[in-house]
């Protein structure tokens, strides 16, 4: 940090530029955050845990837990949070122009991104605060009432097509049947069995 306020003389700076700069300053500072997390932090929360459930301070873990699930712990701490965020945006940021690319390459290749779970990750790195992100059942049903609403959207219009093409032949249909008509065909095919062709008038 006070290596980035000395450097802020050279400046101006943008805020993107600031924010990498703190990025990268914090990234240069995870192998010892990590090694801190890996034999200190971890291992004390593991031991807090069994203490606490020992003595049944535990609520009862949701079903997704009882069936195999497992918990991530993630540390809110400036330090961790920067060096995070920062891997994610660079990731995020560096990702998308290679998408745009590969999408007017070869358009099938889209087909290995899981686009909610980039999407998830991307506005988590950006800051957006999780009570605005939608639960995943929550989008599923949302997308089953959205497609729900244009199947119904695609039946009235073919409705509406149906009873428009029968109102403009409706004075067609008391006319007798031309002997060389394609109808007067399919109406002889149909009583003789065979799938003699029509003829045209």
């Amino acid at each position: 940090m006070f290596m980035i306020m000395q450097d802020l003389d050279k400046g101006p700076y943008t805020a993107t530029e600031i924010n990498a700069r703190q990025g990268e300053g914090a990234t240069i500072q995870s192998p010892l955050i990590g090694r801190l997390n890996t034999e200190a932090l971890l291992p004390l929360i593991g031991r807090v845990y069994t203490i606490l459930d020992r003595n049944g301070r535990i609520p009862v873990p949701p079903p997704s837990l009882t069936n195999g699930g497992r918990i991530k712990i993630e540390f809110q701490g400036r330090l961790a949070q920067q060096i995070k965020k920062y891997s994610e945006v660079q990731g995020v940021d560096s990702a998308v122009p290679f998408i745009q690319a590969m999408r007017e390459l070869a358009p099938e290749s889209l087909d290995n991104l899981n686009a909610d779970e980039f999407f998830r990750v991307g506005i988590d790195s950006k800051g957006v605060n999780q009570k605005s992100i939608r639960e995943k059942p929550e989008v599923t049903d949302i997308r089953k009432i959205r497609q729900a609403q244009q199947e119904e959207a695609q039946k009235q219009a073919v409705a509406l097509e149906q009873q428009k093409m029968l109102a403009g032949n409706a004075d067609k249909l008391n006319e007798p049947v031309k002997e060389d008509s394609m109808l007067a065909g399919l109406g002889q095919a149909a009583q003789q069995g065979s799938p003699a062709a029509p003829q045209r008038s």
